[in-house]
């Protein structure tokens, strides 16, 4: 198991599109909760 996070977080090819990917998903889930308004009735 440590062997696989060492390559994940030294090997540029898997472990940086898979952050990047990550952090496309957080920020779609962030920005999704701030600009979601409950209608004012």
């Amino acid at each position: 198991m440590l062997d696989r996070f060492d390559n994940l977080c030294n090997d540029l090819t898997s472990g940086l599109p898979a952050e990047i990917e990550a952090r496309k998903k957080q920020y779609e889930y962030y920005r999704d909760k701030l600009l979601t308004f409950k209608p004012l009735t």
